[in-house]
């Protein structure tokens, strides 16, 4: 889709063609090398305007009307609308300054808390991953983003690195603007996620976690990071072949004496709108 107020770009080459004289061709035409031929239609292309409209740059004032709306509408539980707003600000955000960059981060925040509202867990993930590339988040509120991608892995099953996260958002308390009492307070807020797990496993999901015994005293148990698969076997990747499952040891040992087949691994999606 052509953007407002740009040319289209064979017009633009028409233009430049048409401010071709003689003397650019033949200076073409003889030009040594291909780093001379640039530097000829580089001055020439300087002659030509894109037509960039005034308000097509960045601007911090912008990014930060956007931001307070996006906080309005967030509070309204209008999550679209407000993933809308904290989009156009990352676009008008600069990042010329420290305190560009933390407002982007502020606001790429903003967007990570809207999507897991949108049960767009993975996404959360990528925005947390983009703060930490850019840097200058406010230190204080670390505890948040930590806390926030501890519940993603719990939505998305992976309990191990969710404990992790967890551990990381206590630590991170220690350098929040909190009052005491608010930090123990968050503590405890922090302890009720990690042993709530998912919150889209209700009693009915939950009894679906696992399989149906084929005997009496056989049932599926999945591990910590991999809730698919048997705790022993592990996931590796290399460049030779990929994506591959590995033993961590004998599954005979892992179950014990050797009876029917056992199920190492299960293809089975856990939550909804993940």
């Amino acid at each position: 889709m052509q953007k407002r107020g740009r040319l289209p770009i064979f017009e633009l080459l028409r233009k430049a063609i048409a401010n071709l004289t003689i003397e650019d061709v033949d200076s073409f035409k003889s030009a040594k090398d291909d780093i001379s031929r640039i530097r000829i239609m580089q001055d020439i292309a300087k002659l030509v305007s894109i037509g960039i409209p005034e308000d097509a740059g960045k601007d911090y004032m912008v990014a930060e009307s956007k931001k307070s709306e996006g906080n309005q509408l967030f509070g309204r539980k209008d999550y679209k609308n407000a993933l809308k707003c904290y989009n156009e600000g990352i676009i008008k955000c600069p990042q010329e300054t420290v305190k560009d960059r933390e407002l982007l981060t502020i606001l790429v925040s903003n967007r990570s808390a809207t999507n897991f509202e949108l049960q767009k867990y993975r996404r959360v993930l990528d925005d947390i991953d983009y703060i930490t590339e850019i840097g200058d988040y406010p230190n204080h509120l670390h505890y948040k983003l930590w806390l926030r991608k501890a519940r993603c892995y719990d939505e998305l099953q992976n309990k191990k690195l969710a404990n992790e996260a967890y551990d990381e958002a206590e630590n991170s308390l220690k350098n929040s603007k909190l009052d005491e009492k608010s930090v123990e307070d968050k503590m405890k807020e922090i302890e009720k996620f990690r042993k709530q797990g998912s919150r889209c496993v209700n009693p009915k999901q939950k009894k679906q976690l696992e399989l149906e015994p084929v005997f009496f005293e056989e049932r599926f148990r999945g591990g910590d990071e991999f809730v698919a698969a048997i705790p022993k076997i592990a996931i590796q990747q290399d460049s030779y072949q990929g994506r591959y499952t590995q033993e961590q040891k004998e599954v005979d040992q892992l179950h014990g004496p050797p009876r029917s087949p056992d199920l190492s691994i299960v293809d089975r999606s856990f939550c909804e709108n993940i």
